[in-house]
């Protein structure tokens, strides 16, 4: 069935359910994705600061060339469970202590060459370079790898909220326009009906009833108006019926005395016309 045909009451429905459906899931994708942005910032601004902070407490072991020290700093970061992957570079570029998440090898993801001061996304990876100075001397370079777990796991969580809200709001929707629709539909059926009896019983005394002044009010009363004139010029028609009826009656009546009145007529000049009898001889004597 296609839209068109539906009924006036589904298609007040679909309208709303579409309308505030569309309106929901924009408003909801529009907070999720500024939600994602902000928080994909807020966690490359936490990286950040962890780097400066790892950056500062290594920079003694890379002046002293201890790197048992600044391996062991670089395992504190045991316990942010979104880092991959740290490593410590000297000038030269060389790696001079790293640590990896969960004693994995080398990973395949590491920097070929190293960047500037600052973060990226690369592969669905935040990496962060960060310079170790000490006393404003640039002893080598920081680079810090996150897997963005938190990032992830925040947009599965708010996506599904929001899928669910979304979901609710649209049955809140279709209850509350399946109520309120009546208020256009009511009276377009009420209209439908009195035209359906009209044109049935063509019973033009029929009124349809008028429940509101907007334009569905001024089409009741335009159909109202239009029935009053049918009704006046069918009860004309049936009155000049009537009185051609009646003339018809009287021409008959008068055809038929014309009609009499013209055989007596012709009764009496058909008698007037006959023959009369010789007169005989003793008649004749008779009258000498």
């Amino acid at each position: 069935m296609s839209l068109q045909n539906l009924s006036i009451k589904r298609k007040l429905t679909l309208i709303t359910m579409l309308t505030s459906s569309i309106a929901l899931i924009l408003s909801a994708a529009s907070f999720l994705i500024y939600d994602l942005i902000s928080f994909r910032h807020l966690l490359s601004q936490d990286l950040i600061t962890q780097a400066e902070i790892i950056g500062y407490n290594s920079a003694g072991a890379m002046e002293f060339k201890d790197e048992p020290a600044a391996t062991a700093t670089l395992s504190a970061l045991t316990a942010k469970e979104d880092i991959v992957a740290a490593v410590l570079y000297s000038r030269d570029g060389k790696m001079f202590a790293h640590y990896f998440r969960g004693n994995k090898t080398l990973p395949t993801l590491l920097p070929s060459r190293l960047q500037k001061k600052g973060y990226l996304f690369e592969g669905g990876y935040l990496e962060v370079f960060h310079d170790v100075t000490l006393n404003g001397e640039h002893l080598g370079t920081l680079f810090l790898q996150s897997d963005m777990r938190q990032w992830s796991v925040r947009a599965k969580r708010y996506a599904s909220i929001l899928a669910i809200f979304v979901l609710i709001s649209g049955l809140l929707a279709l209850l509350v326009s399946s109520k309120l629709q009546g208020l256009i539909s009511r009276p377009i059926l009420r209209l439908e009906d009195t035209m359906r009896m009209v044109s049935a019983n063509k019973n033009y005394g029929v009124r349809a009833v008028k429940s509101y002044d907007d334009e569905i009010g001024r089409l009741i009363d335009g159909f109202n108006t239009m029935l009053s004139e049918i009704q006046q010029r069918d009860i004309a028609l049936q009155s000049t019926n009537g009185e051609l009826k009646t003339r018809t009656q009287e021409l008959e009546q008068e055809i038929k005395k014309y009609f009499n009145v013209s055989r007596r007529r012709k009764n009496c000049s058909t008698q007037n016309t006959r023959p009369r009898k010789p007169i005989g001889p003793r008649a004749h004597f008779l009258q000498i």
